[in-house]
């Protein structure tokens, strides 16, 4: 598969990988509200399972194999920067209180994922056409900045003590 085809694929696995994400908190929420933090494992442990076992059934052993040399540096790289991400993750909430810091239930932080996720299913696809029509450089670049504009709307729209994020002048 190359070309359009391919993009095409490419942003449907986008978009349900999206979706599919964002039922991970709202699970592990769920299961949090109700039971002790080990429970989010009974989720997550038989869906690795499942996609093993489909990966080891569906996916190719050899596809289009080159000689190509591999990219190590640029994988221990990735390494390093998710690991330091990871920890920065797991050092940032306040300590005993983890999203409750910012006034959202175990729940609440599943939901607030939700419309994000929700673009993602809708832009994906459009994105393989903005892929065919203005290139891949071009359109990661555009994703980047509305992640930038997300992040800068965070910054300059949350004040603490507002858990829904919003200014303290719209709060009533």
């Amino acid at each position: 598969m190359s070309g359009a085809a391919r993009t095409k694929s490419i942003a449907l696995w986008s978009a349900i990988g999206g979706a599919i994400a964002s039922l991970g908190p709202l699970l592990s929420g769920a299961l949090l509200e109700h039971f002790a933090w080990g429970s989010v494992f009974f989720v997550t442990l038989p869906l690795a399972a499942l996609a093993l076992l489909m990966a080891w059934r569906l996916v190719p052993a050899h596809v289009n194999e080159t000689t190509e040399p591999v990219d190590n540096p640029g994988g221990i790289l990735s390494i390093l920067l998710i690991a330091a991400l990871v920890l920065g993750i797991n050092i940032a909430p306040v300590p005993g209180k983890g999203a409750l810091a910012i006034g959202y239930s175990t729940l609440d932080s599943g939901l607030a994922i939700l419309p994000a996720a929700a673009l993602m299913v809708v832009v994906a696809p459009r994105s393989a056409k903005l892929v065919e029509a203005r290139g891949a450089r071009f359109t990661l670049l555009i994703g980047y900045v509305f992640c930038v504009l997300g992040f800068l709307t965070m910054l300059l729209l949350w004040k603490d003590g507002t858990p829904t994020g919003r200014s303290a002048s719209a709060t009533p």
